[in-house]
């Protein structure tokens, strides 16, 4: 039996985090010492790759994701972009309505570069990432995907540019998968290393 107090919490333990588990649920108590621990789901490595997708993983487990990518090259200069499925990747949102962007950053001189959109139909997570004599690197955080509208954050780094992004995908229903493509100008990723992990 689950004893809980006039709040209708659990006890808990001394010294321990108290997590939510949402409206209707009991909440319970975390370890502090274990929020933040990646928790490495899969692993995808680019191979002459149009796309990589990422399903079945994104189910509502863990409140936050991490993507980490590196050393991706390209056969073209492509930005690399996001799109989400709500049904296992049996169909991916490609609407412009479903996604909007902005980014900060450097460009090769150091100059300040911001751009943003909201009519592309896939979310870009890289403006200028490589070619085939280039590398680039970055982490991609999906927040709550659960929730329907979601927020995600990015981080790129390639050989010519340093470019942080924030970006807002609007689902309508939970996010259950994404593939990750090179977008403008289309080509393959022919190298690269990509590990999605869950954040307790």
């Amino acid at each position: 039996m689950t004893v809980t107090n006039s709040l209708g919490m659990n006890p808990g333990t001394a010294g321990y985090a108290i997590k939510s588990n949402g409206a209707g649920s009991v909440a319970t108590s975390v370890d502090p010492t274990t929020l933040g621990t990646l928790i490495p789901l899969v692993t995808r490595n680019a191979s002459v790759s149009a796309t990589l997708e990422f399903n079945t993983y994104i189910d509502g487990t863990y409140e936050v994701y991490k993507l980490e990518y590196s050393g991706l090259y390209q056969s073209i200069d492509a930005a690399l972009g996001i799109q989400v499925s709500t049904d296992a990747g049996s169909t991916w949102l490609g609407a412009t309505s479903n996604y909007g962007w902005s980014r900060n950053g450097f460009n090769d001189s150091s100059t300040l570069n911001r751009g943003g959109d909201n009519t592309d139909t896939s979310l870009e997570i890289n403006d200028y990432p490589s070619t085939t004599l280039a590398t680039s690197s970055g982490e991609v955080w999906l927040l709550d995907p659960n929730a329907g509208t979601f927020n995600v954050l990015a981080t790129a780094l390639s050989v010519d540019t340093t470019h942080t992004y924030a970006a807002t995908v609007v689902a309508g229903s939970a996010v259950d998968a994404f593939r990750i493509r090179p977008t403008v100008g289309g080509g393959t990723m022919t190298a690269g290393k990509f590990i999605l992990y869950g954040v307790l």
